[in-house]
This record gives C-alpha cells, sequence and structure tokens, in this order.
C-alpha cells in the first residue's frame, strides 16, 4: 500500500500554506521525501499530542470530579485526598512523554504505507466492509490489550517487574481512585496496554478516522473506568467491574467489553462483590459508607504510596496489601464464629429448640452416604490458613491448599475464600470439565443437610444457570469472533 499524508499535513497543511511555502511546510510536516523531513515530521507530531494530553488531562479530570463531587458529595470517589491526587498527576505527567507516542506511531505507519488503514470509506472497499473492518479492529484491540493486561502485567513474574503495574494497583480502595489515576501509570505499562491501537492496524483494513477515534476514546474511558460510579450495561467492562479489578488485584482484565474474560472464566460481576453483597452501587455513591477497616487501610495506603516512589516499593506494597485482606478476612472469620457458637448457646438453653435440632440429627444421621462425618459451617470457617484452607462449594467442603499454588488465577484468590462457601464464586467465574474433576480429588466431606443452601440459592443472581444462563456467558465471546471471521472472509472473497 502506498504511503499517505501525515495526519499534520492533512489538519494543519492547509493552514500553514497560507503563511509560508507549500514546500517548506510539507518538509517540516514530514512530506519532504528525506529522513530529516522525516524526523521533523515526527517529532512536531509528538509534540503536538504532547501538548494537547497536557491539556485534556488539565481540564477533563478535574470536570469528572467537580461533576461527581456536585452530584455524589459522599462517593468515596469525590473524597481522594488532594495529596494523592498530587501524586497521580505527577505519575502522570511523568509517563505523557511514552504515552504519546502511540498517535505517533499510527501516523509513521499510515504516512509509510505500512498500515492496512485507509482514508475514506471508498477506500476500504465501501460502507460495508468499513464497518466490518471497524469491528474486525474493536475486537483485535479487545484479544491484545486482554493478553498484555492478564499475562504481562497480572500473571507473569517477568512482566510484573517489567511492566511495573503494581505502580498502578497501589490505588486499591474505593476513596483512591478517581478519573486522575486514570492516568498513573509507569510509562512502559501504560504504552503497553495502549500500542495495540497502532499495531493493529498493521493488519486489519479499518478507516483511519475510526482508528484516532479510539485513540480518542480510550483516553477517555481510562478516566471513566477509574470513576466507580456510572455503571453501563452488560456486555460493557463499566466502572464497577473495573473498581473489582483493582479492590482485587485480579479479575475483570478486558478492554471494554466483558468478552476475553468470559472465555478465559475471569471474570468477576459486580453484584457478586463477596464483602458487601447487592450493595455496590450503594457503596460508590456513598449511600452507604465505606467500612471502617478500609478507610483505616486506605489510609495507611496512601500514605505508604506519598513515601514509596519506586517500583519494587509498589510490588512490596501490592503483596502486602494482598496479606492484609487475608488477615481480615480470618478476623470477620472468627468474629462470625463467636456469633454462631453464641448462637448455638442459647439454642441450647432453649428446650424446644434443643429437642428440634436432636430430632433432626436422629433423623438424617451425622454421616453422609460415604460414612464420613458431616462438617458443619462453624467448622469450615476455623479453616482459613494458607496451610491448612478448606472452602465449600455445593455443600461439600474441599481442602484447597495442596492446590493453591496450582491454581491458574492465582492462589490470593483462592484464600479469599477460605473458610467461606464460594459456590457464587466458582460458578460465576466458569470452570472446565478438568477444573470439576480436580475438585473431587480435595474432596473432604459435606455440610450437614440442616446447613445446606437451597438448589438454585447458591448461585448468588439466579439467573445465570441453565440454558439462558449459559447463552448470556457465552454471547459476548461467540459474537465478536463470529463477527470477525465474516470480516476475514469479506475481505478475502
Amino acid at each position: 500500500m502506498s504511503g499517505h499524508r501525515p495526519l499534520l499535513q492533512i489538519l494543519l497543511g492547509p493552514v500553514l500554506e497560507q503563511c509560508f511555502e507549500s514546500e517548506n511546510v510539507a518538509f517540516a510536516l514530514g512530506s519532504g521525501g528525506t529522513l530529516l523531513s522525516d524526523l521533523s515530521g515526527r517529532f512536531l507530531c509528538w509534540l503536538v499530542f504532547f501538548i494537547a494530553i497536557h491539556g485534556f488531562y488539565a481540564t477533563v479530570p478535574p470536570l469528572i470530579r467537580w461533576y461527581y463531587a456536585n452530584k455524589h458529595p459522599n462517593a468515596p470517589t469525590s473524597i481522594v485526598p488532594q495529596k494523592l491526587v498530587d501524586n497521580m498527576i505527577d505519575v502522570s505527567h511523568a509517563a505523557f512523554p511514552l504515552y504519546v507516542t502511540v498517535p505517533v506511531l499510527t501516523d509513521l505507519f499510515m504516512s509509510k504505507g505500512w498500515s492496512q488503514a485507509c482514508e475514506s470509506i471508498e477506500e476500504c472497499g465501501g460502507p460495508v466492509r468499513s464497518v466490518m473492518g471497524c469491528v474486525a479492529y474493536f475486537f483485535f484491540l479487545e484479544v491484545v490489550i486482554f493478553i498484555d493486561h492478564y499475562y504481562l502485567l497480572h500473571k507473569w513474574e517477568l512482566g510484573k517487574r517489567l511492566g511495573q503495574h503494581a505502580q498502578h494497583h497501589v490505588y486499591k480502595y474505593a476513596n483512591q481512585l478517581n478519573a486522575f489515576s486514570g492516568y498513573s501509570f509507569a510509562p512502559q505499562d501504560g504504552w503497553s496496554q495502549g500500542i495495540a491501537l497502532a499495531v493493529g492496524t498493521l493488519v486489519v483494513p479499518v478507516p483511519i478516522a475510526f482508528v484516532y477515534t479510539m485513540e480518542i476514546l480510550t483516553g477517555m474511558w481510562t478516566l471513566y473506568i477509574h470513576t466507580d460510579i456510572t455503571p453501563l450495561p452488560w456486555p460493557m467492562m463499566g466502572c464497577d467491574y473495573h473498581y473489582i479489578h483493582h479492590r482485587y488485584n485480579w479479575y475483570n482484565f478486558g478492554f471494554m467489553t466483558v468478552t476475553m474474560d468470559t472465555l478465559f472464566r475471569t471474570v468477576k460481576h459486580p453484584k457478586n462483590k463477596s464483602w458487601n453483597p447487592g450493595e455496590a452501587l450503594q457503596l460508590a455513591h456513598g449511600t452507604i459508607p465505606m467500612p471502617a477497616s478500609e478507610l483505616k487501610r486506605s489510609e495507611a495506603l496512601t500514605e505508604a504510596i506519598l513515601s514509596q516512589r519506586g517500583a519494587g516499593d509498589a510490588l512490596s506494597l501490592m503483596r502486602g496489601e494482598d496479606a492484609g485482606d487475608q488477615q481480615e478476612q480470618q478476623q470477620q472469620q472468627q468474629q462470625q464464629q463467636q456469633q454462631q457458637q453464641a448462637q448455638q448457646d442459647v439454642a441450647g438453653q432453649d428446650p424446644v429448640t434443643k429437642a428440634a435440632v436432636e430430632q433432626t440429627t436422629d433423623a438424617r444421621g451425622t454421616t453422609d452416604s460415604k460414612g464420613r462425618d458431616f462438617i458443619s459451617k462453624a467448622e469450615l470457617a476455623r479453616h482459613t490458613s494458607r496451610a491448612d484452607a478448606w472452602m465449600c462449594i455445593h455443600d461439600k467442603i474441599y481442602a484447597i491448599s495442596s492446590y493453591l499454588d496450582e491454581h491458574p488465577g492465582g492462589a490470593e484468590v483462592l484464600m479469599e475464600l477460605a473458610g467461606k462457601d464460594g459456590t457464587s464464586d466458582f460458578e460465576d467465574v466458569g470452570h472446565s470439565t478438568d477444573a470439576r474433576r480436580t475438585l473431587e480429588r480435595l474432596v473432604l466431606g459435606e455440610l450437614p443437610p440442616s446447613e445446606r443452601v437451597a438448589k438454585g440459592a447458591a448461585s448468588g443472581e439466579g439467573g445465570r444457570g441453565g440454558v439462558g444462563g449459559v447463552m448470556r456467558m457465552l454471547l459476548p465471546v461467540l459474537m465478536p469472533v463470529l463477527i470477525a471471521a465474516g470480516a476475514a472472509h469479506y475481505y478475502h472473497s
């Protein structure tokens, strides 16, 4: 494909030619046909975008902050400490010089003729092919950004250290996230997630106007998903999904939809927040205050962020926070055990209740169908350490300590549910037949019938089972695949 005019020549050339010779303008903007002209054009393009991103960041995040502070003054995102916002601004400014190379590379690929993108709908082959190209390009972004975010930045130890993604994840709690944090990445981290926008033009025939639109939209999207106020309808990966990603330091790695997370079974839906089920939106809007324990930990983490700025410091902070999550969960479980014991003591003092319990026990027995003693929820709740972790799934108790290091989603995900019922999380994420077979070698026993959850209630949301639930899960995966396949067939026909 032959080269196209550089972007600045298209946007600024006619104006500059009113004041300067057209040959000089073409040379300065990168159309002079020499290496020096290329360097001049690339530098001026970089400079324009560098100024633009500074102007954008200086106006849009403050406007978003002002809007939400007026609409939801008690929302956690509206009360992020100013000293933390200043930290976000400093980190973002340090990353901007590398960020803006993404549109510069897009323009370079286009002007050199390396890009498959086209300047007009007619050049793309008409409206139908243009639309199919846009869909294929969007799906390309979904795939590449997910792989980068999931594997490189979260799973691979080398990627964690090179990408320094922990520098962004130190903003963990709801009152540490707002629009300013949207660009607060280590330079190479943010760049690695954005470069797909430019690389996609090398392989997908797409109108270049759509590419630049997506680059601008991605800039806006990144600000939006860090303000947990306005969720979007399924299958969009809105701000509520991204808050879960920050709070857990896991789940919901996708770009704009749940497509890839559904396929890789890493999606976690907002309604299933284990620490406060069903109240996610009220917490986000400040109708329900943040838990006191989170406020305390958030304050301590903020102070640590401001005093420790190195990459190693950030990774250590996140590991410390993950350990703190586990410790807090163990304390909550101990409190639940004490409450259960107190309730049992009261029940023991009531002759009627005591007789009913004894009658139930006599009728149902004390062992399951395989002769194993039933395991109560109180006993389950005692096993929360890494060395002796138990979990309940569909009324069966599993010893998961030996499996922690093998779990594809990481040990932390399992430890969050140690001593608890993980049925909802297990089914919500979705697991393969092999994963379910793996469970069978970990089973210890079953809950007593009196403590079991009614069928259908354990799934949490009550709408994910059956054929409809399966189709709902598969739809965001199948639709882009089918459309992309159709686009490829159409282009090669």
